[in-house]
């Protein structure tokens, strides 16, 4: 019945403007007991709901939390209470602590977060003087959660402060009777920074089940304070639905204004069209230099030479320069357009290859039920690969400000055939401003040290021209939708 009503309106959507005149101006003879007047049926039509994605692992599970703060005289005030925790297939979760005021007298804080109905809630439960409310934090619209970002100076290289940083992976061990797999951060403030006379180092150690999707887990050791937070009696079974509902006699007030609800649509089901998102346009030049050095003492050295280009809208061409085994020059171009979801390459002056473009359609998100894995399926074996993530002191490249990241990663012996252990690292300098890598090492023994840098940079909008498909060239659709 919907869909009929859905073609009707269509219809009458699409009906010629001079036949709907015609229509207006025949005369229509009423009835003594009709009214001239009459209210029409409201039609309610509606596209089809969202669905709700079913891939979460329901789990009861009760946490111990502690705190402690420590006083200037070595004293420590130490507060801990459990937590009953609940969560369902479809990511809703709630959580209760059991407090206990200083008198004795003991009470609840209850929260919900339900990614369905898109709020929070909370509230307390037998709280002296407390009253009866549901407080509900509605998420934040499509419009104010991503406002239209504005442009941001060249580079403005305003006073950031560098605060060093590193996260190491630990070990894997069993909490809870589950596979955890753990990494401890730890973060300096140096002196100065708080008014503090000496460096503050805080770390966080935190354990997460790969397979149940849960934090088992979670140690914070700061100069302030020190918390810890550990789940126990896990249950992997669907909780009750009503534990995500606001209890019975509550008042329940939101805590910004609640969301208008959307006006009704005569069955216009059409797909919204999604603005790109606006970026700063560039031109740059970018070489990457790859040096492999052979048992004998040989090494082999490859350069490779690119032109970029980038438009507000996000389209990225590439153009490669490369030389072969026998010098020959090879010149390829490739192009990412998010405006049209595609990815094109072809390759120029050629005439051993034929003047084609090879076009790949970007497949959309879609929808898909997703299969859930086992609760603690422990595959054996489960290797530990010790790795270190550490932050680097920002710098100037190509007149930008940049931030670094250094990745250290060891693979143990006899992990892949190897007779020693093999650590490789991964270094990246990033731009905030401009949202792109302006420097990229990576150094692994089994196949060499790659070093690839931009240069040249220009921060101007390149000629629109330059994302058309070339004259001469044939479409060639590698996956048409």
């Amino acid at each position: 019945m919907r869909s009929i009503l859905c073609a009707l309106l269509f219809a009458l959507a699409v009906t010629p403007s001079h036949i709907a005149a015609q229509t207006a101006k025949t005369p229509t003879r009423k009835s003594a007991t009709t009214p001239a007047k009459s209210t029409p049926t409201p039609v309610v039509c509606s596209c089809s709901p969202p669905v709700v994605q079913h891939i979460f692992r329901p789990y009861i599970a009760i946490e111990n939390l502690t705190d402690a703060q420590i006083g200037a005289n070595g004293t420590t005030f130490t507060d801990a209470f459990p937590m009953q925790v609940w969560r369902d297939d479809a990511g809703r979760e709630r959580e209760e602590k059991l407090r206990t005021l200083p008198d004795g007298t003991q009470y609840r804080d209850d929260s919900v977060y339900d990614p369905i109905e898109q709020v929070r809630m909370s509230w307390s439960v037998g709280k002296p003087n407390t009253p009866n409310i549901v407080t509900v934090y509605p998420f934040p619209s499509r419009e104010t959660a991503q406002p239209t970002p504005r442009p941001a100076p060249a580079n403005p290289q305003p006073d950031r402060r560098y605060f060093p940083h590193r996260t190491e992976a630990l070990p894997p061990q069993t909490i809870a009777g589950l596979y955890a797999e753990g990494t401890l951060t730890t973060s300096a403030t140096p002196a100065g920074y708080q008014g503090n006379d000496h460096d503050l180092i805080s770390t966080t150690e935190t354990w997460t089940s790969p397979d149940a999707g849960i934090q088992l887990r979670n140690i914070v050791n700061d100069p302030h304070f020190k918390s810890t937070a550990d789940t126990s009696s896990i249950q992997f079974v669907p909780p009750d639905p009503s534990v995500f509902k606001a209890p019975e006699g509550y008042e329940v007030k939101y805590a910004s204004p609640k969301p208008a609800p959307a006006a009704a649509s005569a069955c216009n089901c059409t797909t919204p069209t999604v603005t790109p998102q606006r970026v700063k346009p560039y031109s740059a030049k970018q070489t990457s230099t790859h040096i492999q050095t052979l048992e004998d003492g040989t090494t082999i050295t490859t350069v490779t030479t690119s032109q970029m280009w980038r438009d507000a809208d996000g389209r990225l061409r590439n153009e490669t320069l490369s030389t072969g085994s026998d010098g020959a020059l090879g010149h390829s171009v490739s192009i990412y357009d998010p405006v049209k979801h595609v990815r094109m390459n072809w390759i120029v002056d050629n005439p051993n290859v034929p003047k084609a473009v090879n076009v790949y359609r970007i497949a959309q998100p879609v929808s898909r039920p997703v299969a859930l894995p086992p609760v603690n399926p422990q595959p054996a074996p489960h290797r530990y690969y010790p790795s270190i993530s550490e932050s680097l002191p920002p710098q100037t490249i190509a007149g930008i400000y940049v931030g670094g990241n250094r990745n250290t990663r060891t693979i143990p012996a006899g992990y892949e055939g190897n007779d020693r252990d093999i650590t490789t690292t991964q270094e990246r300098w990033y731009s905030p401003d401009l949202g792109i890598t302006l420097r990229f090492i990576s150094d692994d023994p089994r196949n060499g040290k790659t070093t690839t840098e931009v240069t040249d940079l220009q921060q101007t909008a390149p000629d629109p021209a330059l994302f058309e498909i070339p004259q001469g060239y044939t479409l060639r659709e590698n996956n048409p939708q």
